[in-house]
């Protein structure tokens, strides 16, 4: 027990040095992710809302997507070197990254699906967001699970059940109740990507509540300009990562 507690004490030292977004800063940008992706299937982007109801959806072009992309994973590159010596935050920090890999899949899914033209690009979302979503899902659940392991708060179960146990149920009804209307039913298939999100993600919740817990901090803002400035980058590359082509 001793050890658990000079282990917490260590980990929260570690976790000042978290140069991405957590506490209710973290909270709200996992919220926008999930309003973003419910967007797609009206097919409109959270940041073009004028074009609302588009005949198609369009993603973005893969020259503004790359650079935009990078700005994203430099902030969580900074975070793994500086939180090295603790794997569990490391594994946190890329799991940071599981909802943009789910919205490149989802709205690659959804761009080659409407579109007349079935472009290479959404095509290579689909590619890439299918092999990152499950590794980064894994990874940032890892994560959590291990720091789960040593703080021991009973609130832990309510991500767990929130994040693995209550989707698939859900999933498993609406997948009875549409059946083969599934295609044709737009509500039915918007709550059922919103459970497969919450199931990839629901741990970054977790962690964004640890973390804040944690340093005491709930603001999620980084007491150092460079993890401020590295959360609000990752935070603005997060929004922006997949606007509606115009």
């Amino acid at each position: 027990m001793d050890d658990d507690k000079v282990y917490l004490a260590k980990l929260a030292s570690a976790s000042q040095c978290y140069g991405l977004p957590y506490g209710y800063f973290g909270l709200i940008c996992w919220g926008l992710s999930i309003v973003t992706i419910s967007l797609t299937f009206a097919n409109i982007s959270l940041l073009t809302l004028w074009k609302c109801c588009q005949p198609s959806y369009k993603s973005l072009q893969l020259y503004l997507a790359l650079p935009i992309t990078a700005l994203m994973v430099g902030p969580t590159v900074y975070t793994c070197l500086r939180c090295s010596a603790e794997w569990p935050v490391v594994f946190l920090a890329i799991g940071q990254l599981a909802p943009w890999s789910f919205k490149m899949l989802n709205d690659g899914f959804q761009s080659y699906k409407k579109s007349p033209t079935k472009k290479t690009r959404d095509k290579f979302y689909l590619i890439i967001g299918s092999f990152t979503t499950p590794v980064l899902t894994i990874l940032g659940w890892v994560g959590f699970s291990t720091l789960s392991f040593y703080v021991r708060e009973h609130w832990m179960w309510v991500i767990f059940v929130g994040g693995l146990v209550v989707p698939p149920l859900v999933i498993g009804v609406i997948w009875m109740s549409c059946g083969g209307e599934l295609e044709s039913a737009t509500f039915c298939r918007m709550v059922l990507t919103i459970m497969l999100f919450i199931v990839a993600s629901f741990h970054i919740v977790g962690s964004d509540i640890l973390l804040a817990r944690l340093t005491n901090n709930w603001s999620g803002l980084a007491s150092t300009g460079a993890g401020l400035t590295s959360s609000i980058i990752f935070f603005v590359a997060k929004r922006i990562v997949f606007l509606v082509a115009t």
